[in-house]
C-alpha cells in the first residue's frame, strides 16, 4: 500500500496586494478545526485569518482564489513547535546528568532553561523558514473576480 500525502485546498478572498504578494483572507474551515497548529496559524478573529501568498496568478483585490497547503510543511511545523522543545528538554537533562555528571537538581534546572531557550531557537528557525517558500501556501487558481 502506497502512502499518499493529503494536500489541503483552501479558498479565500484577496484583501490586499503588496509588490508580488497578495494578502488572502480565509474563513476557518473544517480542516483548521482538526489541525494541531490552529491556535498558532489562526491569528485573526475567531472565524477569519489572513495568509500572505506569492501572486503567481496575477490576482487582483477582491478576487477569490484557491490555494494549497503542503502536508510536508504542516508536519515540519508541528515537529518544530511541539516535539523539538521536548527533545531538547530530555537531551539536555541526560547530557548534563550522565555525561557531565552534574547533580540531578542542576540537570533539571539546565534542561528547563534549555527548554525555554529552545523557543528562541524556534523563533530563529521561523525567521529563516519564512524567507523560503516551503512553509507558504501556494496559489492554485483564481475562482472568480
Amino acid at each position: 500500500m502506497k502512502f499518499q500525502e493529503e494536500i489541503i485546498f483552501e479558498k479565500g478572498k484577496v484583501v490586499g496586494i503588496q509588490n508580488n504578494r497578495v494578502i488572502v483572507e480565509v474563513e476557518r474551515s473544517f480542516n483548521c478545526k482538526g489541525c494541531s497548529l490552529e491556535p498558532f496559524c489562526m491569528t485573526g478573529n475567531a472565524n477569519k485569518t489572513t495568509f500572505e501568498l506569492i501572486n503567481t496568478l496575477q490576482a487582483k483585490k477582491h478576487d477569490k482564489v484557491s490555494f494549497e497547503l503542503n502536508p510536508g510543511s504542516r508536519i515540519l511545523s508541528s515537529f518544530l513547535i511541539f516535539i523539538m522543545p521536548i527533545i531538547v528538554l530530555f537531551l539536555i537533562y541526560f547530557f548534563s546528568k550522565d555525561l557531565l555528571l552534574l547533580s540531578e537538581n542542576v540537570s533539571i534546572l539546565l534542561s528547563l532553561i534549555s527548554w525555554g531557550l529552545s523557543f528562541l531557537l524556534l523563533k530563529f528557525f521561523n525567521s529563516r523558514l519564512r524567507k523560503t517558500n516551503f512553509l507558504k501556501p501556494k496559489m492554485v487558481e483564481i475562482i472568480s473576480n
